[in-house]
């Protein structure tokens, strides 16, 4: 039992300067189990009438109520003190000094006492408060949301009451800023007993823990409740965050349990000094100054209660807005640079909260490398002001070689983490749970600009070559038809920034006589020299006719092009052919449109692993999903490409073995060849920020590949390492 000392101070302290040993005072005791604190007034606090003593119980400035006293015991008054939400609050606030938490009895301000840290907060193995529970107060929390970023919105539904309706005073409660000092926030009445009540109260911070406290009409505190982070509540920035890992987001109940694992996790971090996330970098190029990271209370939340810095990576080329940026972020000097775990974040993204509060070590040695790596990254994309879809996404990343795939300028627009210790041997474990939430604005295909996102006039600007690309290209085409007219293409290919070292055409044509005139006018006059022509069955397949083409080109990289292609971008042979000559890179390709009367819908940009069946024989489902909104101005690895645009090196092509004769479908034959390659370890790399104009109408919606029969050794873990996986979050 601790006893607590009654000397009476002018001003609120914090906790922390408070003496861990308190003089005896001889008329107040407290002790601590689970969730309560029990405190015992003995017969030398009594204050000498009949009157039940009432126990007043403060936080920081603000009284929160009084607590009445249970039956006496030996001349002693028992008091309850219903403690787990008062605990969480005050540690979730250690970082910025926890505020002090006083009991005085109610009527005496001089005795007054204040409850040491050791006191309320020694409690690893104790659960956390959760908000779903009700206490004493006969009302049960049915529901609650962000109404807006300062309002608090709570729906009750009341209990069976002896006494009838009562109506409760429910209060909040935050700290305030980057400091210990705690605010009520908002305040309204609700009824207890029977009915429905709905409860809005306000908030200082949208991001902040809240405690609420319910009190009657004599100020007893009926509960006391925290909702550790609101922002997990809908609304709020991280809800899609449950959502994205399979919980239920509408259930208040494992709402409120995600809230405790996640805050049981931060405590336990904390007190056990383990390495978490240190700091956030933003890389500010593209920013525009009013992104949520930017805000005050996203960064009053980050580097006040969760003790996180935040700082710039990258400025925007703008000097008023860089200056105007750098002015919003707390200061940071250099002496408090320490180093350790960053998390590399683009302007329009925040943290998640799973990503702040776990511990990046798991039970390995510590002069070993952490399991939690930089090798992948998983993030959500919503859009920031429309309503489309939300998006989780999860990355494979080649340290080397995907931060040099993505376009220039563009590198840091995928969440990155970096655990400050080199990357274990072996592969690369991918993280499954989200570490960042970007909010981006979506890019509609109406808009003229899609054809060339960024600037035709400079081909370089996507590999970050001073000159074009210098090896040389043979570019594979499978006429389906002698009426098949590739004018529009070959025009396209005139103007490529690398120009082609070789056009080969296969056909069923005996000669490239027989193709229609306007054909063979486009190939003559833009490549006098450099067309070969042979001739395929008839009844041969795509596979095929395009695998004929490939060992009859004589360039180191081969592009495979649709009859009905055209290359609008003339960087596309540039930066399709560098990608494929990185090392581990299979096969390239691009974002694919199409023309939907007078405007440009999306076509497809790579298969992505749709799902894994044995209902019957397994069996991989593959789609083609509308990257455009999730990955715009990325380069990301896919799990095949479309060889109605692909690039490949002759080498690796041949290594993996060429296309499949099997398939009559294109889109199978393209799936065959990205499944080896994966197989044999390499990446297939397809990119938005290059795009082209397809013939065909769409890519398929959605391929099963026979595992068994085609794949009797395929390694599942390579494949789903190798593939970025998207999934659209409902």
């Amino acid at each position: 039992m601790t006893e607590i000392d009654d000397a009476g101070i002018a001003e609120p302290l914090t906790a922390m300067a408070l003496p861990h040993d308190p003089p005896d005072s001889g008329w107040l005791s407290v002790d601590a189990d689970e969730d309560r604190l029990l405190c015992r007034l003995t017969t030398a606090g009594r204050i000498g009438n009949d009157a039940a003593p009432a126990l007043s119980v403060q936080i920081g400035r603000q009284r929160l109520g009084v607590v009445r006293c249970q039956p006496v015991l030996d001349g002693d008054a028992l008091f309850a003190i219903p403690s787990a939400a008062l605990r969480s609050f005050v540690r979730l606030s250690e970082h910025v000094g926890p505020p002090s938490v006083r009991l005085s009895l109610d009527g005496q301000p001089d005795l007054s006492a204040s409850v040491p840290v050791d006191t309320l907060c020694e409690t690893d193995g104790r659960r956390p408060a959760a908000f779903y529970e009700s206490g004493g107060s006969g009302l049960k929390l049915a529901d609650l949301w962000l109404a807006s970023d300062a309002q608090l919105r709570l729906r009750f539904e009341g209990s069976a009451s002896d006494t009838g309706d009562e109506t409760l005073n429910l209060a909040a409660y935050q700290i305030v800023g980057r400091t210990a000092a705690v605010r009520e926030v908002g305040r309204g009445d609700v009824t207890s007993g029977s009915g429905l009540g709905i409860c809005t109260i306000g908030l200082a911070n949208p991001l902040g823990p809240v405690l609420l406290v319910a009190t009657d009409a004599e100020l007893t505190i009926r509960s006391l409740n925290i909702i550790p982070f609101p922002s997990l509540l809908r609304g709020g920035l991280h809800h899609w965050e449950l959502r994205a890992a399979a919980v239920a987001a509408d259930d208040m109940r494992d709402v409120a349990n995600v809230s405790a694992a996640y805050l049981s996790a931060f405590l336990r971090s904390r007190h056990h000094q383990a390495r978490r996330i240190d700091a956030i970098q933003i890389d500010a190029r593209d920013a525009a100054g009013n992104e949520s990271i930017f805000t005050g209370a996203v960064l009053d939340w980050l580097t006040g209660l969760m003790g996180v810095a935040v700082r710039l990576d990258r400025e925007p080329a703008d000097d008023e807005l860089a200056e105007h940026i750098a002015s919003l972020l707390p200061h940071t000097g250099e002496e408090e640079r320490k180093p350790g775990s960053s998390l590399s974040l683009p302007a329009d993204a925040i943290p998640t909260l799973h990503a702040l509060v776990s511990a990046l070590d798991d039970d390995s040695p510590k002069e070993m490398p952490s399991r939690v790596d930089s090798g992948a990254c998983a993030y959500i994309v919503q859009p920031r002001f429309s309503k489309g879809a939300v998006w989780s996404v999860c990355m494979p990343w080649r340290p080397g070689v995907m931060e040099a795939a993505q376009p220039i300028g563009h590198a840091c627009g995928i969440p990155r983490l970096n655990t400050g210790r080199a990357i274990p041997s072996g592969r690369t474990i991918v993280r499954t749970r989200s570490m960042a939430i970007r909010q981006i604005d979506l890019l509609t295909m109406a808009d003229p600009a899609r054809l060339f996102p960024m600037g035709a006039a400079s081909p370089s600007v996507l590999t970050g070559q001073s000159e074009p690309f210098s090896e040389s290209i043979s570019v594979c085409i499978a006429l389906d038809s002698i009426t098949d007219n590739v004018a529009p293409l070959i025009d396209s290919l005139r103007f490529q920034s690398a120009r082609p070292t070789e056009i080969v055409l296969v056909g069923t044509a005996s000669s490239l006589d027989e193709l229609p005139p306007t054909t063979q006018h486009a190939l003559r006059s833009a490549f006098p020299k450099e067309v070969r022509y042979r001739v395929c069955d008839p009844s041969a397949t795509r596979g095929t006719a395009l695998s004929d083409a490939a060992e009859q080109a004589s360039g180191e990289v081969l592009v495979f092009v649709s009859p009905s292609t055209v290359l609008t971008d003339r960087r596309t042979l540039d930066a399709l052919a560098s990608l494929t000559t990185m090392e581990g890179i299979a096969s390239a390709s691009a974002m694919l449109l199409r023309a939907l009367g007078d405007r440009l819908g999306f076509c497809g940009a790579g298969y992505f692993l749709a799902g894994l069946s044995f209902s019957t024989s397994p069996a991989l489902a593959y789609e083609a999903l509308p990257t455009d909104e999730v990955l715009a101005m990325a380069t990301y690895p896919v799990a095949a490409n479309t060889s109605l645009l692909m690039a490949s090196r002759k080498r690796v092509f041949q290594e993996v073995g060429a296309f499949s004769s099997e398939y009559q479908s294109t889109s199978n034959t393209d799936i065959d060849f990205g499944l080896r390659a994966i197989q044999a370890g390499y990446l297939n790399l397809c990119s938005t920020a290059l795009t082209a104009i397809a013939g065909e109408t769409a890519l398929p919606g959605t391929l099963d590949i026979d595992l068994l029969g085609r794949f009797p050794r395929l390694d599942l873990d390579r494949l789903v390492e190798s593939t970025t996986i998207l999934r659209r979050l409902k």
